[in-house]
């Protein structure tokens, strides 16, 4: 019985214009039950850092590490994957890349000049003046 008359409230409340009166009319109004929405802040986009921020902020830690700098030719982010082995000493820009000292080998970040980078190692560590 229940279940014809929620059917028979259902006919009641889709006819388009119900009486004056009508059980239609004094119905409350439905409510929501779930919560009101939450507005989450977007978190915001990390820094491009130029390869002198880069050089002057970074704290070399053992390991791989995903950053985004900024291509000096072409001025466009370049995301740069690369490794660092324990011991690192020095981080420092040259003229067209970012360089890290070790006492056994070096790491470079270089960039190209039509965009991306290139990551090199070098044997032994030397100061490259580009």
């Amino acid at each position: 019985m229940p279940l014809l008359s929620t059917v028979t409230l259902l006919v009641v409340c889709a006819l388009p214009n119900p009486a004056p009166g009508s059980l239609a009319e004094t119905l409350p109004a439905p409510r929501s039950l779930l919560p009101p929405p939450t507005i989450v802040p977007s978190p915001m986009a990390p820094a491009i850092l130029t390869k002198e921020e880069f050089a002057a902020t970074f704290q070399p830690t053992p390991g791989q590490h995903d950053v985004v700098l900024l291509n000096p030719f072409t001025h466009k982010p370049v995301q740069v994957r690369f490794w660092l082995p324990p011991g690192v000493t020095r981080v420092y820009a040259g003229r067209h890349a970012v360089y890290f000292d070790s006492p056994r080998w070096s790491i470079e970040i270089w960039f190209r000049p039509l965009g991306g980078a290139e990551v090199r190692k070098i044997f032994p560590p030397a100061v490259i003046d580009d």
